[in-house]
C-alpha cells in the first residue's frame, strides 16, 4: 500500500510538471491550483489539500532514501590498544588551537599520548576516571566494551575535591547511542558514536560529551566537551599517518 501511495505521489508530480512546463511554476498562485484541479479531475476547492499532500509526499520521496543510505552497519567493537607511535593532526573547531597527536602504551586499559610534546592519559569514554585520586568500579567500566548500538553502563565514582576539602560523588554514565559516517578532512569513516555524562549526586557538577570512534583506526576521530564549570570546546582529527595505524585487540 504504501508504494502505491508513493507512485502515486510521483505520477502526480509529474502531472504537475507537464502542466506548469517549468520546475515549480506557479506553485504558490490561483492559475497552478486550477491547472492542477484540471489535470486530476477534481473541484478547485480540493487543489490546495492536495498540493500539501504531494509536497509531503514528495519530500518524503527526496528525504526518506537519503537518510536510509545514511545508517551504518558496524561489527561490535573490542577494547584495543592502539599502536605505539600512532601519529594525527587535531585541530579545535571553531578556535584556533592545532597540534600533533602521538600515541603511546595502553597500560591496564588507560590510553597515554603525547600532543605537543605534552603527557597525556584517559580512560575511554569515562570522563572523570582519569582524574586525580578519581575512584570507580573498575568492572563496571568493562563491560562497556565491546561497543554494541544501545549499551549503556552506569557507574559512581568519589572524587577528592581540594576547594571543598572533601569527597564528592558523581555518576557517570556512558552510551552508544549509534554510528555515523562522518566526514571528517581526511575523508568519510564509519563510526561509532558515544556519548558520556557526569552528574554530580550531592554536588551541582555536569559535564556532557560526544564522542566519534573509528573501528578502523581504533581511535577517537573526534569530539565535544563542555561541563558547568567552563566553556565547550570541539577538536576533531585532521590528518594522519597511515605507515602508523595499528592495533592489538584485548
Amino acid at each position: 500500500m504504501c508504494w502505491s501511495i508513493l507512485i502515486r505521489a510521483r505520477q502526480i508530480w509529474i502531472s504537475m510538471v507537464i502542466v506548469c512546463r517549468e520546475p515549480f511554476c506557479h506553485i504558490f498562485n490561483n492559475e497552478y491550483y486550477v491547472n492542477m484541479t484540471v489535470e486530476l479531475g477534481m473541484r478547485n476547492y480540493f487543489a490546495p489539500m492536495i498540493s500539501m499532500v504531494v509536497s509531503i509526499l514528495v519530500a518524503t520521496l527526496i528525504i526518506w532514501p537519503n537518510a536510509a543510505s545514511a545508517q551504518i552497519e558496524l561489527q561490535p567493537a573490542p577494547f584495543v590498544e592502539i599502536k605505539p607511535g600512532f601519529k594525527a593532526v587535531w585541530e579545535q573547531v571553531g578556535g584556533d588551537g592545532r597540534g600533533t597527536a602521538v600515541s603511546g602504551l595502553t597500560h591496564k586499559y588507560k590510553y597515554h599520548w603525547t600532543f605537543e610534546g605534552k603527557s597525556r592519559s584517559a580512560y575511554y569514554y569515562c570522563l572523570l576516571c582519569n582524574a586525580n585520586g578519581a575512584k570507580f568500579d573498575f568492572d563496571k567500566y568493562l563491560e562497556f566494551w565491546p561497543l554494541e548500538v544501545g549499551k549503556r553502563v552506569k557507574l559512581d565514582a568519589t572524587l577528592f575535591v581540594q576547594a571543598r576539602s572533601q569527597d564528592l560523588s558523581y555518576r557517570i554514565t556512558m552510551t552508544v547511542a549509534g554510528t555515523e559516517r562522518r566526514k571528517m578532512p581526511f575523508g568519510e569513516i564509519d563510526t561509532y558514536v558515544i556519548e558520556s555524562k557526569v552528574d554530580g549526586i550531592d554536588n551541582q557538577f555536569r559535564r556532557r560529551a560526544k564522542i566519534w570512534y573509528a573501528p578502523s583506526l581504533g581511535a577517537v576521530v573526534e569530539f565535544e566537551d563542555s561541563a558547568s564549570n567552563r566553556k565547550a570546546f570541539n577538536w576533531r582529527m585532521v590528518s594522519f599517518d597511515e605507515s602508523t595505524v595499528g592495533f592489538t585487540v584485548r
